[in-house]
């Protein structure tokens, strides 16, 4: 390439470039575009002040009340009263739906029925129990009679063959005396053999009596089955009157008298939504902030709340959470920041109505402050240029505290009176344009375009 090219090139960027910071300064401050020399060469200088300073982070978001509970029935069936309608305050008890309830009354009515069938199941084993005990008693006891009766029957007849025979012997009985004795004593043993197995009978009698202490505890749980599925289905009729679980306020209320409705256990799609109840008791804003302000964020913080439907109306908050993750929406990352409403007129405010939040991160009422334009960044820690007898000014060490945007306060290294130099005057910073941090980075985006950045954020940070 030539040197009259190279010299060509050369004089086009120089012009292109004075051309798009003209440009972007006329556009930036609504302006002519500046005199490069005068930028140069124009100093100025602010003096130390003392003052009330508030450090502020701004952000937007919605109502939420305390709890939302949707209102489902267990039951099925017809709604037949609907007392309660939207906006209707209720208390914990209160009834909010009636059901037909003809279908769980029948079942209640065939349950009672059942209970009284097994109810008089069990009796009748009860008494059948006793009864076959009372006849064990009195076989028993008929059987031991027989077989004593027996057993001296025995030895009586025995005694008398005895007797006969030896009578016989001295020829003063005849041989059919001797048989007749000794037939007797053979059926006195069989009698006893008899009685014997009386008592046997007897046992196992009692061996009976176990089988129908078995029938009544088999009644006994087949009553207690009954009376499980007497107090479900008296569950289940309890299901058709749906009370309030908390005290609230009728939120919504898509059903009308005379809609059908699904249960909401029995259900696949997990039935119907009858109503949702409200806590307001407490009253809850989800600010959205911008991650460049969530570390100053903290919870206790005190903050104040407006909203366009009372323009006049002021409200007070505290921050009570502080969402762990954020949420990245084209490129731009939040984090959800929560924040009680506190002050007594919180119950103007009704959930979803959108907020202007303004969280006070420090609020001091007299501290040193210089421009905030006029500190300048460095590894080493923060500087300052104090006016002195050269232009250029003398570079001190400084302590900064907290910081509105516009002034900063100084902790250390300044006292009242010094006069600083502010290191970019003409530029306002997007607190001073009354911007919030989100349109001060679409503003910068929008410069570098123009000015052929690319639309990254300055030093290619994302934001």
């Amino acid at each position: 390439m030539s040197v009259r090219s190279v010299l060509k090139w050369t004089v086009t960027a120089a012009v292109v470039a004075t051309a798009g910071y003209a440009g972007y300064h006329y556009w930036w401050t609504g302006g002519s575009a500046p005199d490069t020399q005068e930028i140069q060469s124009e100093v100025v200088t602010a003096k130390v002040v003392r003052g009330p300073l508030r450090q502020i982070v701004q952000c937007t978001g919605p109502i939420f009340s305390n709890l939302d509970v949707d209102i489902k029935c267990r039951a099925s069936g017809e709604i037949r009263e609907l007392p309660v309608n939207i906006s209707d305050p209720v208390k914990k008890g209160d009834l909010l739906l009636a059901l037909d309830p003809v279908d769980q009354q029948r079942n209640v009515d065939q349950a009672t029925a059942s209970v009284a069938a097994a109810k008089a199941k069990l009796e009748s084993a009860k008494a059948a129990l006793a009864v076959a005990e009372q006849t064990v008693v009195a076989d028993r006891m008929k059987a031991d009679a027989a077989l004593q009766l027996a057993q001296h029957q025995v030895a009586d007849s025995a005694a008398k063959a005895k007797r006969e025979g030896q009578l016989l012997e001295k020829k003063f009985s005849s041989q059919e005396l001797v048989e007749t004795a000794q037939t007797v004593s053979a059926l006195a043993e069989q009698n006893v053999t008899a009685a014997q197995a009386q008592r046997e009978a007897v046992k196992a009698a009692e061996l009976g009596l176990e089988g129908k202490k078995q029938d009544i505890a088999l009644n006994a749980a087949q009553l207690d089955q009954a009376k499980i599925s007497l107090n479900l289905a008296q569950l289940q009729l309890s299901y058709t009157k749906i009370e309030a679980p908390i005290e609230g306020v009728i939120a919504t209320r898509p059903v009308q008298v005379g809609n059908i409705i699904s249960s909401g256990i029995s259900n696949v799609g997990g039935g119907t939504t009858v109503m949702t109840l409200s806590d307001l008791s407490r009253i809850f804003c989800y600010a959205t902030v911008d991650e460049s302000d969530i570390g100053s964020v903290q919870v206790g913080q005190p903050a104040e709340i407006t909203a366009d439907s009372f323009p006049r109306k002021r409200f007070t908050g505290e921050v009570v959470r502080i969402a762990t993750t954020g949420v990245n929406l084209q490129n731009v990352v939040t984090f959800q920041v929560r924040i009680e409403i506190t002050s007594e007129n919180k119950a103007l405010l009704k959930p979803q109505m959108t907020t202007n939040v303004t969280v006070v991160i420090a609020d001091k009422p007299d501290v040193l402050q210089i421009p905030a334009n006029a500190v300048i960044r460095k590894k080493g820690g923060d500087t300052v240029k104090v006016k002195g007898d050269t232009p250029e000014g003398e570079e001190r060490t400084i302590e900064i505290g907290i910081s509105d945007g516009r002034s900063t306060e100084v902790v250390s290294g300044l006292k009242e009176g010094d006069e600083v130099i502010e290191q970019n005057p003409a530029d306002e910073t997007r607190w001073a344009a009354g911007q919030t941090p989100a349109q001060s980075k679409a503003r910068q985006q929008m410069m570098m375009m123009r000015m052929g950045g690319g639309g990254g954020a300055p030093g290619g940070g994302r934001h």
